[in-house]
């Protein structure tokens, strides 16, 4: 992601953070150039709110994000919520990695998949992208 920046809605209103993002490559579907994305929890003036199962990106960070549009079609949302924005990171020799929690690995083999300390597998995103599919169509995984 590019940047980020907490807001409240009003003196006593919801703060959240706006990401600001720039798309890097597109697995299914079509999504811009750049977006936003406005998640609630943050810290502004003095407060801040946590959501458990909120997001969370880090600057200088590659995700794999799963996109749709809001009820309103102005907008984007992040689907299954913290679930929806998985790590990746781009890999010279085998291309873009994923990072999913090792007990959801659904694609990789246990001896093709590389334990990080935090209990998350790298698997290749080529080996989701069978699973991802039924997606381009509308379908659900």
């Amino acid at each position: 992601w590019v940047g980020a920046a907490a807001q409240r809605a009003g003196a006593t209103g919801m703060i959240s953070t706006v990401y600001r993002f720039e798309r890097q490559d597109s697995v299914a579907g079509q999504s811009p150039e750049t977006f936003t994305l406005r998640i609630v929890g943050g810290t502004a003036g003095g407060f801040r709110v946590t959501i458990p199962d909120a997001p969370r990106f880090e600057s200088g960070r590659s995700y794999l994000v799963f996109l749709r549009s809001n009820s309103r079609g102005n907008g984007l949302l992040v689907t299954g919520a913290a679930g929806g924005a998985l790590p990746a990171r781009l890999d010279e020799k085998s291309g873009w990695q994923v990072a999913v929690p090792q007990r959801q690995n659904p694609a990789a083999p246990a001896k093709e998949a590389a334990a990080s300390a935090d209990g998350r597998s790298w698997i290749s995103l080529d080996s989701l992208k069978p699973l991802l599919a039924p997606l381009e169509k509308g379908g659900r995984p």
